[in-house]
């Protein structure tokens, strides 16, 4: 997409890490588009159709404008293990497409934060986080969660390998924090899975704090429209 944020935890050999603070005010963000290249092919979907935080990100937007952006993975904004907070902002008619060809979903129509380590890491980082307050979604789009996708460390809490699981519950949520929020005409449309989850929000392992606020006309559909079968 438009932006890529990236930093890093602290580790024995780099004690200190590389921590990232990103500060977006008063932008709009328009018709931007994450694609793989057809000459390869990576495992998974491409994320974050404006801007893309990873590890040991703060991402603060405030009073900015995301229209029709998309990308594999949160068509507007997507983080993996990186805090979001978006203020007096709106997000409109943004999309998550997925990827079909390995069977995909894409998730989060506006945003999507997910935290899953791999085994390999031999510490326990710290989730996403995402904090959205005064602000409007509308009319976004995506396989599972039309608005808003979320999920905690899925690897580090339930992981069948040995030695994976680490942490507690609450240290493997990610925390999801909406106050004054509109979501309106969000929606799923899962024709890859066929299973739509979430018109709105959809989240797995989160620690979710939604207060006044609104959701109207979003739905979730499981069958393809032009193939009811």
């Amino acid at each position: 997409g438009a932006i890529m944020a990236k930093g890093d935890f602290a580790t024995a050999s780099n004690p200190l890490g590389s921590p990232t603070s990103v500060i977006i005010a008063n932008c709009t963000f328009a018709q931007n588009i994450a694609l793989n290249d057809p000459a390869v092919s990576p495992d998974g979907a491409t994320e974050a159709g404006a801007i893309m935080a990873e590890n040991n990100v703060d991402l603060e937007v405030f009073n900015s404008r995301f229209f029709g952006n998309s990308a594999g993975f949160g068509g507007a904004i997507s983080s993996y293990r990186a805090a979001i907070h978006v203020e007096s902002s709106l997000l409109r008619n943004n999309e998550a497409f997925g990827r079909a060809d390995i069977n995909l979903a894409g998730g989060g129509g506006a945003i999507a934060a997910h935290s899953t380590d791999s085994c390999a890491d031999t510490d326990n980082d710290p989730t996403a986080s995402v904090s959205v307050s005064n602000s409007q979604i509308e009319g976004c789009s995506a396989q599972t969660g039309g608005c808003v996708f979320a999920s905690g460390d899925l690897a580090r809490y339930a992981s069948e390998e040995p030695g994976c699981q680490m942490g507690t519950l609450a240290e493997n949520r990610t925390p999801v924090t909406l106050d004054q929020v509109i979501f309106a005409g969000c929606s799923v449309d899962d024709v890859i899975g066929n299973h739509g989850i979430g018109g709105g929000l959809h989240g797995v392992l989160i620690d979710l704090t939604w207060s006044n606020s609104m959701v109207v006309d979003s739905y979730a559909s499981g069958t393809d429209p032009e193939d009811p079968t």
